[in-house]
């Protein structure tokens, strides 16, 4: 904060050297020329004048030069090309600010050329040479933007209380304190070291006017900032408060100047009670009052507690904005509420703010990780008309209806957003929605829409294994394009080297390619790292399948009984005895 408003000063006080310059004042007379020379002179600096203001900026340059060398007194040319040197790209080697102080030394009293010379000294942090032209300049009137320069000048050479003797005369021409002023001076403060001294010049300067709301809040904030005085300026904000007991702004400084005192406890609970079930903060002071609540003290641990008596409370109230309800259902969470406490929070979230896409996720996220499929399905169907561009919705959405059992849902739900998908930027998200509905394309018989599916996936993502080990192996199935089929199982293979499945395709695909000796290879590898969960009966067929072709008889025999342990459907069972009986 402190530093932003440096930067702030800063830039307001060369922004005024970048408007439109007025004539400067006449400077003081230089020794006359002969008049035929002052003629020439005359020109060729009107005509500098004109070039720089056209911005033909090299031929101005040797216009001022020639202009210079007629007149080597002459204040004006010193001064414009001074300027325009500091103001222009060009590039001479020559710096604008010897000319300038060129200028101010040959018309010492031309105003315009010192608010100038100290404008161009703050913007080379020449703060040493600057402060003496501020005074000079001030000597002659009083220049607010002169005082504003001053005061940055004392600031930056760590001049702390000459900083606070500018405001004090800022002030005193002004007639009184302003926001901007305070600010500044309780900024000037906060930069002292002696402490003492510090709060003693901010209780006197409160002390002159105890009406000043602004001087209040910037002496709170000293206090604050340095945890000194906290219990004095507690009192005058009391004070305060039962002069102007509606003023929102005061009670909240009470709130965090008692937040840092354990003795105030009480105190600060009821504040943050009135305060947060008030109608007086926006939604951002709110959050951020209860999040202070939540910091502790020193020593003293955070009353997290009472916080979330007083956030329900607040909660009970109608919200416009959802940050309250963001922060009740964090501290849920932490404490390990139900997974049905949170997801109230999250509905109450979307209720206030459906197209909050933070808070959809969110929801998403805790449905799937408590496996609430159904309204996981809801929820991501209303996600697809709120986010047509979060395909997203769509992939999880499909997800939990095929968890429900309903694929044609499922696949309807990836086709629809499919075709009216405007952002790719998603690339791998919308390769796994094609995966998906090429799987549950085939699955439902659509063989051809199938595949155009799993080629879709493959533009978006290449390398994506699953897509490449499916469609090679449905492939397999159809006994189609087996060239292929086995390039798609061979890349799935260098994905997932360690994938029993992929393995399993490849194995099959050169099995059906007649190349026995290497399919009984990588069925091997398969059966080796296999996860035996009693769903393997595909993977246990083919390796019988694959070593009888390669004459391992007893490897074959073994491995369809094994098949028969995995499957209780008739079908498959008669095929496998067929096989133990040859």
């Amino acid at each position: 904060m402190r530093n932003a408003f440096l930067s702030l000063l800063l830039f307001l006080v060369l922004l005024t050297a970048c408007v439109t310059r007025q004539p400067a004042q006449t400077s003081v007379a230089a020794p006359q020329l002969p008049d035929s020379v002052q003629q020439v002179y005359n020109r060729l600096f009107l005509e500098g004048v004109c070039q720089m203001q056209s911005t033909h900026y090299d031929a101005a340059y040797d216009l001022f030069k020639e202009a210079i060398r007629l007149n080597p007194q002459a204040s004006e040319a010193y001064f414009e090309l001074g300027l325009m040197l500091m103001q222009s790209d060009k590039k001479t080697g020559e710096s604008g600010l010897p000319l300038l102080e060129r200028a101010v030394q040959l018309a010492p009293d031309n105003e315009d050329y010192l608010l100038m010379l100290i404008r161009a000294y703050l913007g080379a942090d020449e703060m040493a040479k600057m402060e003496p032209l501020c005074q000079r300049l001030l000597a002659k009137r009083y220049s607010e933007p002169t005082c504003e320069m001053l005061y940055y000048s004392f600031i930056k050479q760590e001049k702390f209380e000459e900083a606070i003797r500018v405001i004090d005369r800022m002030e005193q021409h002004e007639g009184e304190a302003t926001d901007e002023s305070v600010a500044r001076r309780f900024y000037a403060l906060s930069k002292m070291a002696d402490t003492c001294k510090v709060f003693q010049m901010a209780e006197d300067y409160y002390q002159r006017d105890t009406m000043s709301v602004a001087t209040l809040h910037s002496y709170n904030f000293l206090a604050l900032s340095q945890q000194s005085h906290l219990p004095i300026v507690a009192n005058h904000l009391r004070n305060a408060i039962r002069r102007l007991p509606d003023n929102v702004e005061l009670r909240m400084a009470l709130f965090y100047n008692t937040q840092c005192q354990p003795s105030c406890r009480e105190e600060n609970h009821t504040l943050l009670r009135n305060l947060l079930c008030s109608n007086d903060l926006t939604a951002e002071q709110k959050m951020e009052m209860a999040q202070t609540s939540l910091m502790p003290v020193g020593n003293v641990p955070a009353d997290t507690a009472y916080t979330m008596q007083v956030l329900e409370e607040a909660l009970r109230q109608p919200q416009t904005e959802t940050t309250l309800w963001a922060l009740y259902g964090q501290l849920l969470s932490q404490q390990g509420a139900s997974a049905e406490a949170i997801f109230s929070v999250y509905e109450e979230m979307l209720k206030i703010a459906p197209e909050d896409l933070d808070a959809r996720l969110g929801y998403l996220r805790t449905l799937l990780m408590n496996e609430n499929f159904e309204r996981a399905s809801t929820l991501c169907e209303e996600g697809c008309r709120y986010h047509p561009d979060q395909i997203v919705f769509a992939f999880y959405g499909a997800l939990s209806l095929m968890q429900l059992g309903d694929d044609d849902a499922a696949a309807n739900m990836l086709e629809s957003s499919l075709s009216q998908l405007t952002d790719m930027g998603n690339t791998p998200v919308i390769a796994d929605c094609y995966q998906t509905l090429g799987d549950l394309r085939y699955k439902q018989g659509r063989k051809e829409e199938a595949f155009a599916a799993y080629d879709s996936c493959l533009v978006y993502d290449a390398e994506n294994a699953l897509c490449l080990n499916n469609y090679a192996y449905y492939l397999s199935l159809e006994k189609r394009d087996l060239d292929r089929a086995a390039e798609m199982g061979s890349q799935a293979v260098l994905l997932n080297p360690k994938e029993a499945s992929c393995l399993d395709t490849y194995a099959w695909i050169l099995y059906l390619k007649q190349q026995y000796a290497q399919a009984a290879i990588y069925i091997q590898q398969a059966l080796d790292i296999l996860d035996d969960d009693g769903n393997q009966f595909v993977i246990y067929d083919h390796a019988g399948d694959i070593f009888w072709r390669c004459n391992r008889k007893d490897d074959a025999r073994t491995c369809w009984r094994k098949a028969l342990e995995q499957t209780h459907d008739a079908e498959e069972e008669r095929a496998v005895q067929l096989k133990l009986g040859r």
